[in-house]
């Protein structure tokens, strides 16, 4: 994950399937209204929809992103988002998840996004006595 993602991450809580960002004052985009900016937005819905994925992978697989496709619908305002992705399809090699964003409380969606990953097995090195996965 990016230094951003990685920075986000420790933002965002679980609970059960769900998945909500906690913002701070350095992801407002547009002070003026205000609204998170949709960087943060894009990145929360990275990060879970890559968590959901991981839960149904095999042990050692690392989804890779691909492709994001947004759609913002509306400004974030700063309160906390939600999001609970949902794992459309796992192939061989890829694999998509749609996600939208919604703000706690409120029915309308914020963002949708589909993302597309790569999905690797884990690459093994040395003999057969020394695996060691990277």
């Amino acid at each position: 994950m990016s230094g951003f993602a990685q920075l986000l991450g420790s933002m965002i809580s679980e609970n059960g399937d769900a998945f909500v960002l906690t913002p701070v004052e350095y992801m407002i985009g547009n002070p003026l209204l205000p609204a998170l900016h949709g960087g943060a937005v894009a990145s929360f819905l990275e990060v879970a929809a890559k968590r959901a994925l991981a839960r149904q992978l095999p042990h050692g697989h690392v989804p890779k992103l691909i492709s994001v496709n947004l759609q913002f619908l509306a400004s974030a305002r700063p309160d906390a988002l939600v999001t609970t992705p949902k794992v459309r399809r796992v192939g061989r090699r890829i694999a998509v998840v749609h996600a939208e964003a919604f703000r706690r409380g409120d029915p309308a969606a914020v963002c949708f996004a589909q993302l597309e990953f790569a999905v690797h097995e884990p690459i093994r090195v040395g003999g057969n006595a020394d695996r060691h996965t990277l």
